[in-house]
């Protein structure tokens, strides 16, 4: 079994490979999942690989980073209330899905209850 994780003491492991081939004796290829919740998954997570039962001995550190929301612009520019019928508009990039979308394979979706 091949396995490569997402790890933090908050936030239970999660799967980074759909699967792992072997290129060469030194080498693997990891397919990355499709949708991957970042809800509670730090900015740079900690990353654990093991191979069967041979793991590496310590986390992998800063070698993947998530984009977090970027807002650039947002209307109405003031609200006096919020209630029912209050919409507010944002505009920006790397916004996360609700729920993972039928995209092509080649794309890794970040999927979150709201904004991460």
């Amino acid at each position: 079994e091949l396995r490569t994780l997402v790890q933090d003491p908050y936030c239970p492991p999660q799967p980074l490979c759909e699967s792992i081939t072997w290129e060469s004796p030194t080498q693997l290829r990891c397919q990355l999942v499709r949708c991957l919740n970042i809800s509670c998954v730090p900015q740079a997570p900690a990353i654990y690989i093991a191979v069967g039962d041979v793991a590496v001995q310590s986390y992998l550190v800063q070698r993947l980073n998530f984009p977090r929301p970027r807002v650039e612009s947002f209307t109405p520019p003031k609200l006096t209330d919020v209630g029912d019928g209050r919409q507010v508009n944002l505009t920006g990039n790397f916004f996360s899905e609700q729920e993972c979308k039928n995209f092509t394979d080649d794309v890794v979706q970040f999927v979150s209850g709201g904004l991460s």
